[in-house]
Protein backbone atom coordinates (compact mmCIF):
# COMPACT_ATOMS: atom_id res chain seq x y z
CA UNK A 1 0.00 0.00 0.00
CA UNK A 2 1.40 3.41 -0.97
CA UNK A 3 2.43 5.69 1.89
CA UNK A 4 0.69 9.01 2.49
CA UNK A 5 3.83 10.75 1.29
CA UNK A 6 3.79 8.78 -1.96
CA UNK A 7 0.07 9.38 -2.49
CA UNK A 8 -0.08 13.08 -1.67
CA UNK A 9 3.52 14.33 -1.99
CA UNK A 10 2.81 16.40 -5.09
CA UNK A 11 -0.29 18.12 -3.74
CA UNK A 12 0.34 18.41 0.01
CA UNK A 13 0.17 22.02 1.15
CA UNK A 14 -0.71 23.38 -2.31
CA UNK A 15 -4.01 24.41 -3.93
CA UNK A 16 -5.66 21.43 -5.64
CA UNK A 17 -7.78 21.42 -8.78
CA UNK A 18 -10.36 18.65 -8.58
CA UNK A 19 -13.97 17.88 -9.41
CA UNK A 20 -17.03 18.59 -7.30
CA UNK A 21 -20.81 18.38 -7.62
CA UNK A 22 -21.79 22.03 -7.16
CA UNK A 23 -25.28 23.30 -6.35
CA UNK A 24 -25.51 26.45 -8.46
CA UNK A 25 -29.22 27.20 -8.10
CA UNK A 26 -31.95 25.92 -5.75
CA UNK A 27 -33.52 22.66 -6.88
CA UNK A 28 -31.54 22.49 -10.13
CA UNK A 29 -29.26 19.57 -11.07
CA UNK A 30 -25.84 19.65 -9.46
CA UNK A 31 -23.12 20.75 -11.87
CA UNK A 32 -20.02 18.57 -12.16
CA UNK A 33 -17.17 21.02 -12.51
CA UNK A 34 -13.56 21.60 -11.58
CA UNK A 35 -12.96 23.64 -8.45
CA UNK A 36 -9.91 24.91 -6.59
CA UNK A 37 -9.51 23.64 -3.03
CA UNK A 38 -7.12 25.79 -1.00
CA UNK A 39 -4.67 24.29 1.47
CA UNK A 40 -5.88 24.07 5.06
CA UNK A 41 -5.29 26.99 7.41
CA UNK A 42 -4.26 26.72 11.04
CA UNK A 43 -6.24 24.04 12.88
CA UNK A 44 -7.57 22.49 9.67
CA UNK A 45 -6.89 19.47 7.46
CA UNK A 46 -7.60 18.79 3.80
CA UNK A 47 -9.28 15.45 3.20
CA UNK A 48 -9.63 13.23 0.16
CA UNK A 49 -13.20 11.92 0.25
CA UNK A 50 -13.35 8.17 -0.35
CA UNK A 51 -17.02 7.58 0.44
CA UNK A 52 -20.02 9.85 0.85
CA UNK A 53 -23.75 9.38 1.27
CA UNK A 54 -26.86 11.38 0.55
CA UNK A 55 -28.72 12.63 3.61
CA UNK A 56 -32.18 14.17 3.51
CA UNK A 57 -30.74 17.41 4.92
CA UNK A 58 -28.72 17.74 1.71
CA UNK A 59 -31.95 17.52 -0.27
CA UNK A 60 -33.69 20.01 2.03
CA UNK A 61 -30.97 22.64 1.63
CA UNK A 62 -30.62 21.92 -2.09
CA UNK A 63 -34.25 23.05 -2.47
CA UNK A 64 -34.10 26.16 -0.26
CA UNK A 65 -34.21 29.51 -2.03
CA UNK A 66 -33.50 31.83 0.91
CA UNK A 67 -30.91 31.88 3.73
CA UNK A 68 -29.64 29.71 5.28
CA UNK A 69 -29.38 28.65 1.62
CA UNK A 70 -26.37 30.04 -0.28
CA UNK A 71 -25.25 29.39 -3.86
CA UNK A 72 -23.01 28.20 -5.36
CA UNK A 73 -22.46 25.57 -2.68
CA UNK A 74 -20.91 22.14 -2.25
CA UNK A 75 -23.38 20.05 -0.27
CA UNK A 76 -22.80 16.72 1.47
CA UNK A 77 -21.91 16.06 5.09
CA UNK A 78 -22.01 12.27 5.60
CA UNK A 79 -18.67 10.83 4.58
CA UNK A 80 -15.29 9.29 5.33
CA UNK A 81 -11.93 10.30 3.90
CA UNK A 82 -8.13 10.31 4.15
CA UNK A 83 -6.13 13.26 5.46
CA UNK A 84 -4.07 14.65 2.57
CA UNK A 85 -2.62 17.83 4.12
CA UNK A 86 -2.32 18.91 7.76
CA UNK A 87 -2.49 22.63 8.57
CA UNK A 88 -0.38 24.50 11.10
CA UNK A 89 -1.00 23.88 14.78
CA UNK A 90 -2.73 20.54 14.25
CA UNK A 91 -1.89 17.87 16.80
CA UNK A 92 -3.08 14.28 16.82
CA UNK A 93 -3.63 13.93 13.06
CA UNK A 94 -1.24 13.05 10.25
CA UNK A 95 -1.35 12.62 6.49
CA UNK A 96 -2.87 9.25 5.66
CA UNK A 97 -5.18 9.10 8.70
CA UNK A 98 -8.69 7.82 7.92
CA UNK A 99 -11.22 10.24 9.40
CA UNK A 100 -14.94 10.87 9.65
CA UNK A 101 -15.99 14.52 9.22
CA UNK A 102 -18.92 15.45 11.48
CA UNK A 103 -21.08 18.58 11.39
CA UNK A 104 -21.02 18.82 15.21
CA UNK A 105 -17.75 20.11 16.65
CA UNK A 106 -15.83 18.83 19.66
CA UNK A 107 -12.89 21.02 20.71
CA UNK A 108 -12.36 19.00 23.94
CA UNK A 109 -11.47 22.22 25.80
CA UNK A 110 -14.62 24.31 26.37
CA UNK A 111 -16.98 23.80 29.32
CA UNK A 112 -19.54 22.03 27.15
CA UNK A 113 -17.05 19.61 25.62
CA UNK A 114 -15.67 18.78 29.06
CA UNK A 115 -19.16 18.16 30.46
CA UNK A 116 -20.99 14.88 30.02
CA UNK A 117 -24.26 16.82 29.85
CA UNK A 118 -23.81 18.35 26.39
CA UNK A 119 -22.40 17.71 22.93
CA UNK A 120 -22.76 21.35 21.84
CA UNK A 121 -19.29 22.87 21.60
CA UNK A 122 -19.06 26.53 22.66
CA UNK A 123 -15.76 27.24 20.92
CA UNK A 124 -17.10 26.16 17.52
CA UNK A 125 -20.90 26.23 17.96
CA UNK A 126 -23.13 24.45 15.45
CA UNK A 127 -24.67 26.72 12.85
CA UNK A 128 -25.80 26.32 9.27
CA UNK A 129 -23.08 28.60 7.98
CA UNK A 130 -21.73 28.91 4.43
CA UNK A 131 -18.22 29.37 5.83
CA UNK A 132 -15.43 27.64 7.65
CA UNK A 133 -15.19 28.49 11.35
CA UNK A 134 -13.01 31.54 10.57
CA UNK A 135 -15.67 33.03 8.29
CA UNK A 136 -14.00 32.25 4.96
CA UNK A 137 -14.18 29.59 2.23
CA UNK A 138 -11.59 27.14 0.92
CA UNK A 139 -13.44 26.62 -2.38
CA UNK A 140 -13.38 28.72 -5.54
CA UNK A 141 -14.40 27.93 -9.10
CA UNK A 142 -12.10 28.41 -12.10
CA UNK A 143 -13.25 32.02 -12.44
CA UNK A 144 -12.22 32.78 -8.86
CA UNK A 145 -15.80 32.94 -7.57
CA UNK A 146 -16.28 31.78 -3.97
CA UNK A 147 -18.11 28.48 -3.49
CA UNK A 148 -19.80 28.09 -0.12
CA UNK A 149 -19.36 25.31 2.43
CA UNK A 150 -22.10 23.19 3.99
CA UNK A 151 -22.32 22.11 7.65
CA UNK A 152 -18.54 22.39 8.09
CA UNK A 153 -18.02 19.35 5.83
CA UNK A 154 -18.98 19.68 2.09
CA UNK A 155 -18.36 16.09 0.97
CA UNK A 156 -19.71 16.14 -2.62
CA UNK A 157 -16.20 16.82 -3.85
CA UNK A 158 -13.01 14.86 -4.29
CA UNK A 159 -11.22 17.04 -1.73
CA UNK A 160 -12.53 19.20 1.11
CA UNK A 161 -11.12 21.17 4.04
CA UNK A 162 -12.43 20.54 7.56
CA UNK A 163 -11.47 21.89 10.98
CA UNK A 164 -9.93 19.33 13.34
CA UNK A 165 -12.77 19.95 15.81
CA UNK A 166 -15.03 18.36 13.19
CA UNK A 167 -13.10 15.17 12.43
CA UNK A 168 -12.69 11.86 14.24
CA UNK A 169 -9.98 9.34 13.42
CA UNK A 170 -11.24 5.82 12.69
CA UNK A 171 -9.74 2.38 12.28
CA UNK A 172 -8.78 2.00 8.60
CA UNK A 173 -9.79 -1.69 8.70
CA UNK A 174 -13.48 -0.80 9.06
CA UNK A 175 -15.25 -0.70 5.66
CA UNK A 176 -15.67 2.94 4.57
CA UNK A 177 -19.14 2.30 3.15
CA UNK A 178 -20.24 1.30 6.67
CA UNK A 179 -18.34 3.71 8.90
CA UNK A 180 -19.53 6.51 6.59
CA UNK A 181 -23.03 6.03 8.01
CA UNK A 182 -21.78 7.10 11.44
CA UNK A 183 -20.98 10.57 10.12
CA UNK A 184 -24.63 11.60 10.51
CA UNK A 185 -27.70 9.38 10.10
CA UNK A 186 -27.07 6.20 12.08
CA UNK A 187 -25.19 8.01 14.84
CA UNK A 188 -28.00 10.54 15.15
CA UNK A 189 -30.69 7.88 15.58
CA UNK A 190 -28.77 5.47 17.76
CA UNK A 191 -27.44 8.36 19.86
CA UNK A 192 -30.93 9.80 20.32
CA UNK A 193 -31.98 6.58 22.07
CA UNK A 194 -28.66 5.91 23.82
CA UNK A 195 -27.42 9.36 24.87
CA UNK A 196 -30.29 11.86 24.58
CA UNK A 197 -33.16 9.75 25.91
CA UNK A 198 -31.10 7.19 27.86
CA UNK A 199 -33.71 4.56 27.06
CA UNK A 200 -34.05 2.10 29.93
CA UNK A 201 -34.24 -1.67 29.62
CA UNK A 202 -37.84 -2.91 29.63
CA UNK A 203 -39.29 0.42 28.50
CA UNK A 204 -41.75 1.28 25.73
CA UNK A 205 -40.67 3.43 22.79
CA UNK A 206 -42.75 5.10 20.06
CA UNK A 207 -41.00 6.27 16.88
CA UNK A 208 -42.68 8.72 14.48
CA UNK A 209 -41.19 8.10 11.02
CA UNK A 210 -39.40 4.92 9.97
CA UNK A 211 -36.85 6.46 7.67
CA UNK A 212 -33.14 5.89 8.23
CA UNK A 213 -33.18 8.02 11.38
CA UNK A 214 -36.26 6.30 12.78
CA UNK A 215 -34.77 2.88 12.06
CA UNK A 216 -31.55 3.98 13.76
CA UNK A 217 -33.57 5.06 16.80
CA UNK A 218 -35.13 1.58 16.80
CA UNK A 219 -31.66 0.03 16.57
CA UNK A 220 -30.47 2.18 19.47
CA UNK A 221 -33.56 1.34 21.53
CA UNK A 222 -33.00 -2.37 20.85
CA UNK A 223 -29.40 -2.07 22.04
CA UNK A 224 -30.64 -0.31 25.19
CA UNK A 225 -33.01 -3.20 25.92
CA UNK A 226 -36.40 -1.62 25.18
CA UNK A 227 -39.19 -4.15 25.61
CA UNK A 228 -41.64 -2.66 23.12
CA UNK A 229 -40.83 -0.48 20.11
CA UNK A 230 -43.79 1.00 18.21
CA UNK A 231 -43.16 2.34 14.72
CA UNK A 232 -45.50 4.94 13.21
CA UNK A 233 -45.43 5.66 9.48
CA UNK A 234 -47.71 6.34 6.51
CA UNK A 235 -46.21 3.40 4.61
CA UNK A 236 -47.25 -0.03 5.97
CA UNK A 237 -44.63 -1.74 3.79
CA UNK A 238 -41.98 -0.41 6.17
CA UNK A 239 -43.10 -2.65 9.02
CA UNK A 240 -41.41 -5.76 7.66
CA UNK A 241 -38.13 -3.87 7.25
CA UNK A 242 -38.49 -2.26 10.68
CA UNK A 243 -38.87 -5.63 12.41
CA UNK A 244 -35.21 -6.39 11.77
CA UNK A 245 -34.32 -3.20 13.65
CA UNK A 246 -36.32 -4.24 16.71
CA UNK A 247 -39.73 -2.68 15.97
CA UNK A 248 -42.41 -4.85 17.60
CA UNK A 249 -45.61 -2.97 16.67
CA UNK A 250 -46.67 -0.80 13.76
CA UNK A 251 -49.26 1.96 13.38
CA UNK A 252 -50.28 3.06 9.89
CA UNK A 253 -50.86 6.76 10.54
CA UNK A 254 -52.79 7.11 7.27
CA UNK A 255 -55.39 4.61 8.43
CA UNK A 256 -56.46 5.44 12.01
CA UNK A 257 -60.05 6.47 11.33
CA UNK A 258 -61.44 9.26 13.50
CA UNK A 259 -58.75 8.91 16.13
CA UNK A 260 -55.45 10.72 16.28
CA UNK A 261 -52.20 8.77 16.29
CA UNK A 262 -51.54 9.90 19.87
CA UNK A 263 -54.88 8.42 20.96
CA UNK A 264 -53.97 5.10 19.33
CA UNK A 265 -50.57 5.03 21.07
CA UNK A 266 -52.09 5.95 24.44
CA UNK A 267 -54.58 3.10 24.09
CA UNK A 268 -51.92 0.60 23.00
CA UNK A 269 -49.64 1.48 25.91
CA UNK A 270 -52.16 2.09 28.67
CA UNK A 271 -51.32 5.75 29.11
CA UNK A 272 -48.44 6.58 26.78
CA UNK A 273 -44.96 5.47 25.79
CA UNK A 274 -41.99 6.06 28.05
CA UNK A 275 -40.04 7.58 25.16
CA UNK A 276 -41.38 9.16 21.97
CA UNK A 277 -39.11 10.15 19.07
CA UNK A 278 -40.09 12.51 16.25
CA UNK A 279 -37.90 11.57 13.28
CA UNK A 280 -39.63 13.21 10.33
CA UNK A 281 -39.19 16.94 10.91
CA UNK A 282 -42.80 18.11 11.23
CA UNK A 283 -43.99 20.36 14.04
CA UNK A 284 -47.43 18.71 14.24
CA UNK A 285 -45.77 15.31 14.75
CA UNK A 286 -43.74 16.69 17.66
CA UNK A 287 -47.04 17.74 19.22
CA UNK A 288 -48.51 14.29 18.58
CA UNK A 289 -45.44 12.62 20.10
CA UNK A 290 -45.67 14.83 23.19
CA UNK A 291 -49.36 13.98 23.51
CA UNK A 292 -48.64 10.24 23.73
CA UNK A 293 -45.63 10.14 26.02
CA UNK A 294 -46.31 8.97 29.54
CA UNK A 295 -47.39 11.54 32.14
CA UNK A 296 -44.97 11.99 35.01
CA UNK A 297 -41.85 10.63 33.31
CA UNK A 298 -42.43 10.51 29.55
CA UNK A 299 -39.76 12.00 27.29
CA UNK A 300 -40.29 13.37 23.78
CA UNK A 301 -37.08 13.58 21.76
CA UNK A 302 -37.05 15.84 18.68
CA UNK A 303 -34.69 14.41 16.05
CA UNK A 304 -36.18 15.35 12.66
CA UNK A 305 -35.21 18.60 10.93
CA UNK A 306 -38.18 20.85 10.14
CA UNK A 307 -38.15 23.77 7.71
CA UNK A 308 -36.61 27.01 9.05
CA UNK A 309 -39.01 29.02 11.18
CA UNK A 310 -41.37 26.12 12.01
CA UNK A 311 -42.99 26.45 15.45
CA UNK A 312 -44.38 24.00 18.03
CA UNK A 313 -47.40 24.78 20.23
CA UNK A 314 -48.20 23.40 23.69
CA UNK A 315 -50.52 24.67 26.38
CA UNK A 316 -48.60 25.75 29.48
CA UNK A 317 -50.98 23.78 31.67
CA UNK A 318 -50.20 20.60 29.73
CA UNK A 319 -46.50 21.07 30.38
CA UNK A 320 -47.00 21.98 34.04
CA UNK A 321 -49.63 19.45 35.05
CA UNK A 322 -48.38 16.37 33.22
CA UNK A 323 -44.69 16.51 34.13
CA UNK A 324 -43.47 15.48 30.68
CA UNK A 325 -40.12 16.37 29.13
CA UNK A 326 -39.36 17.52 25.59
CA UNK A 327 -35.78 17.59 24.38
CA UNK A 328 -33.90 18.34 21.19
CA UNK A 329 -31.26 15.88 20.00
CA UNK A 330 -28.59 17.25 17.66
CA UNK A 331 -26.40 14.42 16.33
CA UNK A 332 -28.12 12.18 18.87
CA UNK A 333 -26.42 13.97 21.76
CA UNK A 334 -23.15 12.23 20.80
CA UNK A 335 -19.69 13.67 21.29
CA UNK A 336 -18.07 12.72 17.96
CA UNK A 337 -14.51 12.06 19.15
CA UNK A 338 -15.66 10.16 22.22
CA UNK A 339 -18.74 8.27 21.10
CA UNK A 340 -18.13 7.37 17.44
CA UNK A 341 -15.23 5.05 18.40
CA UNK A 342 -17.62 3.32 20.82
CA UNK A 343 -20.15 2.79 18.03
CA UNK A 344 -17.43 1.48 15.72
CA UNK A 345 -16.36 -1.03 18.38
CA UNK A 346 -19.97 -2.14 18.83
CA UNK A 347 -20.14 -2.65 15.06
CA UNK A 348 -16.91 -4.68 15.07
CA UNK A 349 -18.29 -6.70 18.00
CA UNK A 350 -21.44 -7.37 15.91
CA UNK A 351 -23.73 -5.57 18.35
CA UNK A 352 -24.54 -2.51 16.22
CA UNK A 353 -25.80 -3.90 12.91
CA UNK A 354 -24.74 -1.27 10.38
CA UNK A 355 -25.03 -3.70 7.48
CA UNK A 356 -28.82 -3.58 7.75
CA UNK A 357 -28.80 0.07 6.68
CA UNK A 358 -27.38 -0.85 3.26
CA UNK A 359 -29.68 -3.31 1.54
CA UNK A 360 -28.42 -3.76 -2.02
CA UNK A 361 -25.38 -3.21 -4.17
CA UNK A 362 -24.93 -2.38 -7.82
CA UNK A 363 -21.84 -1.84 -9.91
CA UNK A 364 -21.19 1.23 -12.00
CA UNK A 365 -21.70 -0.88 -15.12
CA UNK A 366 -25.15 -1.92 -13.89
CA UNK A 367 -25.99 1.74 -13.30
CA UNK A 368 -25.11 2.61 -16.89
CA UNK A 369 -28.50 1.81 -18.38
CA UNK A 370 -30.26 3.79 -15.72
CA UNK A 371 -27.98 6.74 -16.27
CA UNK A 372 -28.79 6.72 -19.96
CA UNK A 373 -32.49 6.58 -19.28
CA UNK A 374 -32.23 9.47 -16.85
CA UNK A 375 -29.86 11.46 -19.00
CA UNK A 376 -32.53 13.95 -19.92
CA UNK A 377 -32.82 14.97 -16.28
CA UNK A 378 -29.07 15.07 -15.70
CA UNK A 379 -27.80 18.34 -17.00
CA UNK A 380 -24.13 17.94 -17.88
CA UNK A 381 -22.83 21.47 -17.88
CA UNK A 382 -19.46 22.91 -18.57
CA UNK A 383 -17.80 24.71 -15.67
CA UNK A 384 -18.20 28.45 -15.97
CA UNK A 385 -14.42 28.61 -16.07
CA UNK A 386 -13.78 25.65 -18.37
CA UNK A 387 -11.22 26.41 -21.00
CA UNK A 388 -12.53 26.98 -24.51
CA UNK A 389 -10.39 26.35 -27.56
CA UNK A 390 -8.37 29.43 -28.41
CA UNK A 391 -8.88 31.09 -25.00
CA UNK A 392 -6.85 31.29 -21.82
CA UNK A 393 -9.71 30.90 -19.36
CA UNK A 394 -7.80 28.59 -17.04
CA UNK A 395 -4.22 29.67 -17.71
CA UNK A 396 -3.81 31.12 -14.21
CA UNK A 397 -4.50 27.63 -12.80
CA UNK A 398 -1.99 25.79 -14.97
CA UNK A 399 0.49 25.58 -12.09
CA UNK A 400 -2.06 24.13 -9.63
CA UNK A 401 -1.46 20.39 -9.30
CA UNK A 402 -4.04 17.82 -10.21
CA UNK A 403 -3.56 14.57 -8.24
CA UNK A 404 -1.93 11.95 -10.45
CA UNK A 405 -4.19 9.11 -11.63
CA UNK A 406 -2.96 5.75 -10.38
CA UNK A 407 -5.31 3.36 -12.15
CA UNK A 408 -4.80 1.22 -15.22
CA UNK A 409 -5.19 2.65 -18.69
CA UNK A 410 -8.39 0.70 -19.33
CA UNK A 411 -10.10 2.34 -16.39
CA UNK A 412 -8.86 5.80 -17.35
CA UNK A 413 -10.26 5.31 -20.82
CA UNK A 414 -13.56 4.29 -19.28
CA UNK A 415 -13.58 7.38 -17.07
CA UNK A 416 -12.83 9.59 -20.05
CA UNK A 417 -15.95 8.31 -21.77
CA UNK A 418 -18.02 9.49 -18.80
CA UNK A 419 -16.56 12.98 -18.61
CA UNK A 420 -18.34 16.15 -19.75
CA UNK A 421 -17.33 17.27 -23.22
CA UNK A 422 -13.92 18.85 -23.39
CA UNK A 423 -12.43 17.25 -20.28
CA UNK A 424 -9.48 14.86 -20.34
CA UNK A 425 -8.31 12.28 -17.88
CA UNK A 426 -5.32 14.50 -17.14
CA UNK A 427 -7.72 16.99 -15.56
CA UNK A 428 -9.33 14.46 -13.23
CA UNK A 429 -8.14 13.29 -9.84
CA UNK A 430 -8.70 9.53 -9.79
CA UNK A 431 -9.19 8.38 -6.20
CA UNK A 432 -6.23 6.34 -4.92
CA UNK A 433 -8.65 4.32 -2.80
CA UNK A 434 -11.79 2.66 -4.01
CA UNK A 435 -14.53 5.28 -3.57
CA UNK A 436 -18.18 4.50 -3.01
CA UNK A 437 -21.48 6.25 -2.54
CA UNK A 438 -23.96 5.14 0.07
CA UNK A 439 -27.53 6.36 -0.18
CA UNK A 440 -28.79 5.81 3.34
CA UNK A 441 -30.98 8.66 4.39
CA UNK A 442 -33.02 10.33 1.71
CA UNK A 443 -36.55 9.89 0.59
CA UNK A 444 -36.80 11.83 -2.61
CA UNK A 445 -39.36 11.10 -5.23
CA UNK A 446 -38.28 9.46 -8.47
CA UNK A 447 -36.09 11.55 -10.76
CA UNK A 448 -35.27 14.06 -8.06
CA UNK A 449 -33.36 11.54 -5.98
CA UNK A 450 -31.87 9.62 -8.87
CA UNK A 451 -30.63 12.85 -10.39
CA UNK A 452 -28.79 13.86 -7.23
CA UNK A 453 -27.23 10.44 -6.75
CA UNK A 454 -26.08 10.12 -10.34
CA UNK A 455 -24.61 13.61 -10.25
CA UNK A 456 -22.58 12.71 -7.18
CA UNK A 457 -21.54 9.41 -8.78
CA UNK A 458 -20.04 11.31 -11.70
CA UNK A 459 -17.25 12.70 -9.54
CA UNK A 460 -16.12 9.22 -8.45
CA UNK A 461 -16.80 7.09 -11.55
CA UNK A 462 -15.95 3.49 -12.30
CA UNK A 463 -16.65 1.89 -8.95
CA UNK A 464 -19.40 0.29 -6.92
CA UNK A 465 -22.33 2.30 -5.66
CA UNK A 466 -24.45 1.14 -2.75
CA UNK A 467 -27.89 2.31 -1.76
CA UNK A 468 -30.35 1.64 1.00
CA UNK A 469 -33.84 0.28 0.37
CA UNK A 470 -36.20 3.13 -0.43
CA UNK A 471 -38.92 1.65 1.76
CA UNK A 472 -36.67 2.05 4.75
CA UNK A 473 -36.17 5.79 4.54
CA UNK A 474 -38.15 8.90 5.25
CA UNK A 475 -36.33 11.55 7.25
CA UNK A 476 -32.77 12.30 8.16
CA UNK A 477 -31.25 14.81 10.47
Amino acid sequence: MASAKDQFGETSGKPIRCRAAVARKPGEPLVIEEVIVAPPKSGEVRIKIICTSLCFSDVTFWKLKDPPAFYPRILGHESVGVVETVGEGVDGFAEGDVVIPVFVSECAECADCKSNKSNLCSTYPFKVSPWMHDGSSRFTDLNGETIYHFLSVSSFTEYTVVHVANITRVDRTVPPDRVCLLSCGVSTGVGAAWRSANVEAGSTVAIFGLGSIGLAVAEGSRLCGARRIIGIDVNPDKFEIAKSFGVTDFVDSSNVGDKSVSQIINEMTGGGADYCFECVGKAFLVEEAFACCRKGWGKTIVVGVDKPGARISFSSSEVLHLGKTIQGSLFGGLKPKSDIPILIKRYIDKELELDKFVTHESSDEEQGGEKKKKKKGLKKEKSSGEKEEGTGATEKYDDIPVPEPDRKKGLLDKIKEKLPSGKTTDEVAVPPQKPEIVDCGATVVGKEKKGLLNKIKQIIPGYNARSADENGKEACN
